[in-house]
């Protein structure tokens, strides 16, 4: 019952991103948005990062996306930033490393959650899009939201999975990833 739980928070981000993907489409500058330089930068790095991973010692894998899709965050927003997780995480993991359609909707689910909750952060600091000089309180505040949402959700899951305590699949399998993350907030 508490993974279906899990499952259904992630499944009800994924059906939030999908709403938030076609409002953003549905707006009069969502076409010059999507074509902007900067868009299609960050779409290509996010989309390219999520290629290149880096192995850790427990066997699993990490990679870069996290900055480049938290730069789109500060840059851009949270629906354009939407549209970028869609494509790297639907299309780039079905299509390109072979992932599961549902691997893969979990990932776009859980991602486009913790994303709004960084978000959220943001916009309770009244963050400015495009400024981040002087904010790096609040854009730290912000890495917090979304590394508890993303905790609560994967290692969650992993734990009601494997039936052990979460701080034991945070420490075995999110250690060097909550390093890594931590690392790339100020970049």
């Amino acid at each position: 019952a508490a993974i279906a739980t899990v499952l259904i928070a992630v499944t009800i981000g994924a059906v939030v991103g999908g709403f938030a993907l076609v409002r953003f489409l549905g707006e009069p500058t969502a076409v010059q948005q999507l074509s902007s330089l900067i868009f299609i930068a960050l779409l290509v790095c996010g989309f390219a990062s999520e290629l290149v991973t880096v192995p850790l010692p427990n066997g699993g894998r990490l990679t870069a996306s996290f900055s480049i899709l938290f730069a789109s965050l500060l840059e851009l927003g949270a629906r354009p930033t939407i549209a970028i997780l869609a494509i790297t995480t639907l299309v780039g993991g079905v299509l390109v490393q072979r992932r599961s359609w549902a691997l893969s909707l979990f990932n776009f689910g859980q991602y486009t959650l913790s994303y709004l909750a960084a978000n959220a952060v943001l916009g309770l600091g009244h963050y400015s899009l495009g400024h981040t000089s002087g904010s790096l309180g609040l854009l730290a505040l912000a890495t917090l939201g979304y590394l508890l949402t993303n905790i609560v959700l994967v290692d969650g899951y992993i734990s009601l999975e494997k039936k052990v305590p979460i701080h034991r699949v945070l420490w075995e399998d999110d250690r060097w990833e909550l390093l890594f993350t931590a690392i790339q907030a100020p970049i």
